[in-house]
């Protein structure tokens, strides 16, 4: 998905054809471009849209946009999937028309044109899209609320030029884009920043989840349409019924994203939240006369027969036992890892969300598998572990109910009273200290844990997150959906997977599921000793106890499995830039010579940590 509207109205094939061979070198063909020359000779419209798609895949089929609307003078782009189709359509007024055979496209043209601007507020699904409406002379652009589908723009005064990848709006740009030193110093100072608005380059921007922006001669306007901080609450009688609730929204949730005729596949990590959403689709599939999803994960193969298993295998066995699902072990190597590091991370997937995933993909795309279903995302919100339920008993005065709570965890009154409700809402990071000042860790001072150069550190004062005070769960839940993790994440793998013809969903980031999770109340996250409460609760009685009950989220075995690959990486390039095989231009944003120490195997094994060193691999392009 790519375009651009012409302020200037002199409409150019040039920056198209430059989108074009962007895409192109990405595994990417032209599909299309609107208007074509089939048009009528009279047609005076400032705007080309145009998609792009992969046949990689053996079941991907050419989509059928951009599509124009003659009658409402609308065209439209997208990169979408649409759900709720049914209801929508109930409310378009399209009940009689078979939903089969409406494209997604068509369904957001008739939104827009029954809606207009506030359409994406009626849409469900995972979408980003771009609609010319030749009677306001206007383009109308909206990304989905949590950022599934990427969108990023570039507005000047001449021309806004939009598309699903970055490399399209560099390749397509009127002029070199500079680097944005100061989202550079932001982001190699702290590896947990991330922006939902600004990328690594001026001028080259983001569309924002959830929001929408009109294009005109005149300018643009940003407008806001999803608020998850409004959600009313909503309570219901018992236990039972929230868990009953929550159930069926993930039923919603998954048969929605297994609409499909291309083969699917399945994470499987032997977490409650892959298992949970696999789970789910084999028994809809098995009802539907269809195949199984292929498992795919990112844990190490269990030992051999005879011995014991480790507890992540035991999860795992215990979910494909119970679904008779074969498991496939991917793990990355350390060719496949330096490979991965050679890309510009600026402009191209790279970095810690792909140390796994980038394998998982490669492997998946050599099975022909066109979706993969993800549990990820959860964590933040449905499946939350009830993080601020306790200071939220303390700070409204239900001490009577805290108490309760706290005597149910078995840890000690006092000891819980002080790590569970006092120190999360007054000074959250007292309990890491101690627990790292008991078990005998270096505590590494954060201005110390990056590789930023000293001279462009003093010119960008940017403030490195701070851990937030957890007054509720609710809060908690807020914090981390507005933080930018979920996209930064999902955008990254949407990029990676473009070009393998695969693409992702994600049930545990529905919008209805999401927003149930924000309006129920606290106390369904976090019940006595039992974190994830609501979501246990709602799965009892569909995955194995051993997975539901489980409250470990520690992937020992995963990543012992990848750090040593990435080790023999890591000491593979600094061998290279130790002797001056490889002099990255962009080096004089880093302090090089600490890096080069520090990526030494003492140093580096002995440090057990790799983030500062993938986030400066991963800016330096060492292709």
């Amino acid at each position: 998905m790519g375009g651009m509207f012409f302020r200037n109205r002199i409409v150019t094939d040039k920056p198209v054809a430059d989108m074009a061979a962007a895409f192109a070198q990405i595994g990417l063909r032209e599909n299309a471009i609107w208007p074509d020359k089939r048009q009528p000779a009279d047609l005076d419209i400032p705007a080309l849209l145009g998609n792009f798609w992969t046949d990689k895949n053996a079941g991907a089929k050419p989509f059928r946009r951009p599509q124009f609307d003659s009658s409402r003078g609308l065209a439209i782009t997208a990169n979408a999937r649409i759900d709720d189709r049914n209801h929508l359509m109930h409310q378009l007024g399209m009940s009689g028309r078979d939903e089969r055979q409406m494209d997604d496209s068509e369904l957001i043209l008739a939104a827009y044109s029954k809606w207009a601007e506030d359409c994406p507020q009626y849409l469900l699904g995972d979408y980003a899209f771009a609609i010319w409406d030749d009677k306001k002379q206007q383009l109308f652009c909206a990304r989905d609320h949590i950022g599934a589908k990427p969108f990023f723009f570039q507005n000047t005064a001449h021309r806004f030029t939009f598309a699903c990848d970055i490399r399209a709006i560099l390749a397509a740009s009127e002029s070199r884009c500079d680097l944005n030193e100061s989202y550079v110093a932001a982001s190699l100072r702290s590896g947990s920043y991330y922006s939902k608005e600004r990328t690594f380059y001026q001028g080259v921007e983001k569309l924002p989840p959830g929001h929408s922006m009109t294009i005109g001669y005149d300018g643009s306007k940003l407008r806001k349409y999803w608020h998850p901080e409004n959600i009313s609450p909503i309570y219901y009688a018992n236990d039972d019924d929230y868990a009953e609730a929550l159930r069926e929204l993930l039923g919603k949730a998954v048969s929605d994203r297994i609409q499909t005729d291309r083969k699917l596949g399945a994470h499987i990590s032997g977490g409650l939240d892959s298992s949970a959403i696999a789970s789910i689709a084999i028994s809809q599939l098995k009802a539907a006369g269809r195949e199984k999803p292929y498992g795919l994960c990112w844990q190490p193969p269990p030992p051999e027969d005879g011995e014991k298993l480790k507890p992540e295998h035991s999860w795992i066995k215990a979910m494909s036992d119970q679904e008779q699902l074969d498991v496939h072990h991917i793990l990355p190597d350390a060719s496949g890892l330096y490979a991965m590091y050679q890309r510009d991370g600026t402009c191209e997937p790279c970095g810690k969300t792909l140390l796994n995933e980038d394998a998982i993909q490669q492997h998946a795309a050599g099975q022909g598998i066109g979706i993969i279903l993800s549990g990820w995302g959860g964590d933040q919100l449905i499946s939350n572990s009830g993080r601020g339920y306790c200071p939220e008993l303390l700070l409204s005065g239900r001490w009577i109910k805290l108490y309760k709570e706290l005597r149910a965890m078995n840890k000690g009154i006092l000891r819980s009273f002080l790590t569970k409700a006092v120190f999360p809402a007054t000074f959250p990071s007292l309990p890491y200290i101690y627990r790292n000042f008991r078990s005998g860790k270096q505590v590494v001072r954060r201005s110390k844990s990056n590789f930023l150069h000293a001279e462009i550190a003093a010119r960008f004062k940017h403030q490195l997150p701070v851990k937030s005070v957890l007054r509720s769960v609710r809060k908690n839940q807020l914090d981390r959906l507005m933080d930018g993790l979920i996209t930064w994440r999902l955008e990254e793998w949407a990029a990676n997977a473009l070009p393998h013809g695969i693409e992702y969903r994600y049930p545990m980031l529905d919008r209805r599921i999401m927003e149930f999770a924000l309006a129920i109340p606290g106390s369904q996250f976090q019940r006595g000793k039992w974190n994830r409460w609501i979501f246990r609760n709602s799965m009892r009685d569909i995955l194995p106890p051993e997975v539901c009950w489980n409250q470990s989220k520690l992937e020992v075995e995963r990543v012992r499995a990848v750090y040593e690959p990435f080790a023999v990486m890591v000491e593979r390039y600094r061998n290279e830039l130790r002797s001056g095989q490889l002099t990255p231009e962009r080096s004089r944003y880093l302090d090089m010579p600490r890096l080069i120490k520090y990526m030494e195997p003492e140093s580096f094994r002995a440090s057990k940590t790799y983030g500062p060193v993938q986030n400066a691999l991963k800016f330096l392009d060492l292709g």
